[in-house]
């Protein structure tokens, strides 16, 4: 992982969704783990 910015979130990290997602059955409470961090932090993939 590229660690050339100050990420609040890293690679491996869990973390849980405070917003309801219901086109992809996900909700508020969910737990999941960053598998990648998108360039800037502007998006973060979670599974």
């Amino acid at each position: 992982m590229d660690k050339s910015h100050d990420a609040m979130i890293n690679e491996h990290d869990t973390v849980v969704l405070n917003t309801d997602v219901p086109t992809e059955g996900l909700q508020p409470g969910d737990v999941g783990t960053v598998v990648h961090i998108y360039p800037d932090a502007q998006a973060y993939e979670a599974r």
